[in-house]
């Protein structure tokens, strides 16, 4: 996957999709999620574990952490959207999940948090995503940062 490249995706096109971004990630990483309500971020997550060989994932909107145990990484599905102060991550249990060594950690709504407290040692990717057409298309934007 190209850094800064943005790509036209179907719902049907996910699986595929995700198994390329996987191709990128690896123990260690943090993907930053951005973009509207119903853009795809959470489907996208569900995706990846079910890829990875976890559970069926859910929705953290209410519990704000959920975690996986799949074949080869432990998921980490964070979304920040009711968070209304960054303090209010500390009550969370979010800045533990960065230790766990053979972690993949997905935050959905990361511009409510500031990038620059993500550990140095972890490898950050960006996924922002955005309604493209009327036949389901998202488009998708990859940057390493």
């Amino acid at each position: 996957m190209e850094s800064g490249k943005a790509e036209a995706v179907a719902l049907i096109e996910l699986p595929a999709y995700c198994r390329r971004f996987l191709n990128a990630c690896g123990a260690r990483t943090v993907v930053l999620m951005n973009g509207p309500l119903g853009a795809g971020k959470t489907q996208f997550v569900k995706t990846c574990v079910k890829f990875l060989g976890g559970q069926m994932a859910d929705s953290p909107t209410f519990s704000i952490i959920n975690e996986y145990d799949t074949k080869t990484l432990h998921v980490s599905h964070v979304d920040l959207y009711r968070l209304e102060d960054p303090s209010d991550i500390e009550s969370t249990g979010f800045w533990e999940l960065f230790e766990n060594e053979k972690g993949l950690i997905f935050i959905e709504w990361a511009e409510r948090i500031p990038i620059d407290q993500i550990p140095i040692y972890w490898k950050k990717l960006s996924l922002d995503f955005d309604f493209l057409d009327q036949d389901n298309r998202r488009k998708i934007t990859y940057s390493v940062l």
